[in-house]
């Protein structure tokens, strides 16, 4: 929305519900934000948010409540799932190492599960 300058993001966003859409389509959490403070009466329909709940869109996936909707990606269990291939392709895999910003929505569940599968698989983690 903001073509990469995020401050002007919420301008943007009050700027447009304005134009009385009748939907207004996210392609992130920034964008996300901005139209959910812009506007409680317009639906919103995200393209994609790692953890919606975590971020505050929606009450709950199975019943978002509010005038937001949209896809989840928000898959912890891909995260242990990726380790566990890469001890597949790398059987003498022994250490490895997480990157991630943990501030970020899901971001510690999916540090958990990977952890969990790391102990399983003997490997140690660092991050």
């Amino acid at each position: 929305m903001g073509h990469g300058k995020f401050a002007r993001v919420p301008a943007l966003a009050a700027e447009l519900v304005n134009l009385k859409p009748e939907v207004i389509v996210t392609a992130g959490p920034t964008d996300t934000r901005a139209a959910k403070q812009a506007t409680s009466t317009i639906p919103i329909v995200m393209a994609f948010d790692n953890d919606p709940v975590g971020s505050g869109f929606v009450a709950t996936l199975a019943r978002p409540g509010g005038n937001i909707t949209g896809l989840s990606t928000f898959t912890p269990e891909t995260t242990g799932k990726r380790l566990e291939i890469l001890k597949e392709i790398a059987p003498r895999l022994g250490r490895a190492a997480v990157f991630g910003t943990s501030t970020e929505p899901g971001k510690e569940q999916s540090l958990k599960e990977t952890q969990s599968v790391a102990a399983a698989l003997g490997i140690h983690l660092q991050h």
